[in-house]
């Protein structure tokens, strides 16, 4: 009986000491809050995918961030390159097209050439434009020395055939139309050629160039009041230039 006694005694302490151990080993000494998680299933266990939403957010904010101040700096070098354009152009940001310019086209400086004059001359179907002179009349008399006058070229053309090139020469200030016209006739006469015929049947003063290198086309200068007139066009075409410096003189010697 005393055996059994000590035998339940010495098995109570074990089994204590064990399960102290066992609880010590088990929980720690309760001040680790990792050893006091609870172990869930992995379908409930939300701390990793909380981690991960968060880290994305992290990550969308910056990239976001990154993007908008990207953005940011290709609209401004597109604003920059827009006014660029703006600048170059002379048209409306954005590249527009400034409605005042949608199908614009520059009056044609006619005052001394009208279309209802080349039509009325028998130019029926004719056009006028201006053309560059690059300071020559008729391509082979230099004028661009000539001192404060100018001189415009138009072209009288039936769609895609021209009948003929008027020059008109405004004499400014500075000079005089008959020393202007004088000027003209001498260097007409030293082309070599050249030969000068002076008629003076047109206007107040007049005379034909004969080119021999041209012999088809006709050329002839006319002093109109305080204009002067050039005229070259086709032979055939000859009644067609005579109305039409009639209809001038009418204009201009009113």
């Amino acid at each position: 009986m005393r055996k059994f006694t000590i035998f339940t005694i010495v098995l109570a302490a074990v089994v204590i000491l064990s399960s102290l151990d066992l609880i010590a080993n088990k929980y720690g000494d309760g001040t680790s809050t990792d050893n006091l998680k609870l172990a869930l299933p992995k379908n409930l266990d939300l701390s990793k995918t909380m981690e991960a939403n968060v880290a994305g957010a992290d990550a969308t904010a910056a990239g976001t961030k990154k993007v908008a101040t990207n953005a940011g700096k290709t609209s401004a070098a597109a604003g920059s390159t827009t006014g660029a354009n703006a600048e170059n152009t002379g048209g409306a940001a954005g590249g527009a097209t400034d409605f005042e310019d949608e199908s614009y086209a520059p009056a044609l400086p006619d005052i001394y050439l009208r279309p209802d004059q080349i039509k009325s001359a028998g130019f029926v179907n004719a056009t006028i434009t201006t053309e560059d002179s690059q300071g020559m009349l008729f391509k082979d008399i230099y004028i661009g020395d000539l001192n404060d006058v100018k001189m415009t070229k138009y072209s009288i053309a039936n769609k895609d055939t021209p009948l003929a090139k008027v020059y008109v020469f405004t004499i400014g200030p500075k000079s005089k139309v008959d020393n202007v016209y004088d000027a003209l006739k001498m260097r007409a006469a030293e082309g070599v050629n050249s030969e000068v015929n002076a008629t003076d049947t047109y206007g107040g003063a007049s005379f034909f160039l004969n080119d021999t290198k041209r012999p088809s086309t006709a050329f002839v200068v006319v002093k109109i009041g305080q204009l002067i007139y050039g005229f070259s066009y086709p032979k055939e075409y000859h009644p067609q230039i005579k109305n039409l410096i009639k209809l001038l003189e009418w204009e201009f010697n009113k």
